[in-house]
């Protein structure tokens, strides 16, 4: 993935400009922040993105606070460090889903614990009307407990910890994806998955 065994640089914020040409093997990842766990009774309140280009290391970034329809829980402000104020300006459901789809594009998605964020996203986007495209979807946990079957746990701090990585977890949409892409980097180049 990193053509030139140097670190992933995210330069350009992404929001709804025309992207880069895309080449097979290109892909997003991909986190949403939510108010709970449940997608029918829980809200989501950060989406993040990282849109990959094969061979390359200019990747575009997409970032959106969502709106919510009550305060936030005080243990999601404790978790996550999103706190009302940041979400009074933020874009309405329908408007921050709508662009992460046209960010999404057809494209394959990668995530951590996959389904979680698959879920929230179909749920959130059924209640707006938004129609998802039918993107193939990588599992970066899956990935983890078959390529390190031994590694006592396989949580993204854990997995960070493990290669070494220098990006904390911070329960952040957008630096989530950075620790998930650079995870995903590390497994993609173990033996068994050559």
């Amino acid at each position: 993935m990193r053509s030139d065994g140097g670190e992933y640089v995210v330069l350009t914020r992404f929001f709804g400009r025309r992207s880069a040409p895309r080449k097979r093997g290109d892909f997003v990842v991909f986190d949403l922040e939510t108010t709970g766990l449940d997608p029918t009774r829980h809200e989501i309140i950060e989406i993040g993105a990282i849109k990959v280009f094969l061979g390359g290391s200019n990747h575009q970034s997409f970032q959106a606070f969502v709106q919510t329809s009550r305060p936030l829980p005080a243990k999601i402000i404790q978790i996550t460090g999103i706190t009302d104020e940041m979400l009074v300006a933020a874009d309405p459901p329908r408007r921050a889903m709508s662009a992460f789809v046209e960010v999404v594009e057809d494209l394959p998605l990668v995530a951590f614990n996959a389904a979680f964020d698959q879920r929230f996203r179909e749920v959130h986007a059924g209640r707006h009307g938004i129609s998802l495209r039918a993107n193939k979807i990588r599992d970066v946990l899956e990935l983890a407990r078959e390529s390190l079957p031994d590694l006592g746990s396989h949580t993204l701090q854990s997995l960070v910890r493990h290669f070494g990585i220098d990006a904390p977890v911070q329960h952040r949409a957008l630096d989530d994806c950075v620790c998930c892409l650079k995870v995903y980097d590390h497994l993609l180049t173990l033996p068994r998955n050559q």
